[in-house]
């Protein structure tokens, strides 16, 4: 199957060169994919609208923005004021999806280590979240993010069963942290569509263990076995996949040669 291969723009931008939106179009010129994956930054909230038009008119093709991180540990924390910090960030990240012509939009519905407690509540946000999402016209798609009480595969088909319209997002480097990169392919999601997008990287390191989620390794530094795992891929899915994997130096420059290497690893 053809499979369309993204860079999230955070791997090639971060602190090291201080988030600047402005770097993302003449990086994004030199990369071997002809769409990329924007990642929301808190650094841009300040002028969100002002960056959110200069991407638009840089040419470059944001086909997938990626949700604020932090909504998901809102939805899971829900202290006072959380929830609605939650929703204000999320119609934050639907109006810049919007704006720069995305269609589809990834959502951490849960935050990683234990916020996976109380998924029933996290879940119940859903019909909230939908319903703005398709306001602006984007397709709302889950990760598979890490869980501390059970696992993601397990939350998704609670997902479904509740939300059967709903869409999700499967990450290699944190299907291999469960363990998931055999399973995945025995459950029905890639066959019926409810896979609408994926993340590539890898990992490396104890199933479980969440100090070994950073740093966010290329395919093939860890264990995902990406020789065997993306003829599997390309046989199950056809859709669209961003590679995840920064390679960002310390002085702000990018391996533009590394990042490329993957996009053609995943692309072949």
């Amino acid at each position: 199957m053809n499979n369309k291969v993204l860079c999230s723009t955070g791997a090639f931008i971060g602190r090291a060169n201080r988030f600047d939106h402005k770097l993302i179009p003449p990086l994004a010129s030199r990369l071997n994919c002809g769409a990329f994956e924007l990642m929301m930054l808190r650094a841009w909230y300040d002028d969100i609208d002002g960056v959110a038009q200069y991407l638009a008119e840089s040419g470059v093709r944001f086909d997938v923005i990626h949700a604020d991180k932090e909504i998901g540990v809102l939805f899971s924390r829900n202290d006072e004021g959380d929830i609605d910090e939650a929703f204000r960030l999320f119609e934050i990240s639907c109006r810049t999806g919007h704006t720069v012509g995305a269609q589809k939009l990834v959502l951490h519905l849960w935050g990683g280590y234990g916020t996976d407690r109380d998924i029933d509540f996290n879940i119940s946000m859903l019909s909230r979240l939908l319903e703005e999402a398709y306001r602006f016209g984007l397709c709302l798609a889950i990760e598979n993010i890490p869980c501390g009480f059970r696992d993601p595969l397990t939350h998704w088909a609670s997902i479904n069963k509740r939300y059967p319209q709903a869409r999700f997002v499967f990450d290699t480097r944190f299907g291999a942290f469960h363990r998931q990169l055999d399973s995945i392919f025995a459950c029905p999601w890639f066959e019926d569509g409810s896979i609408t997008h994926m993340h590539i990287s890898d990992f490396i390191g104890p199933a479980g263990d969440f100090t070994k989620l950073r740093p966010i390794l290329f395919p093939n530094e860890g264990i995902a076995g990406f020789d065997t795992l993306l003829p599997r891929i390309k046989k199950a899915y056809n859709g669209s996949i961003t590679l995840e994997s920064p390679a960002i130096y310390d002085d702000g420059g990018v391996d533009i040669d590394k990042i490329n290497e993957a996009l053609d690893l995943i692309g072949n």
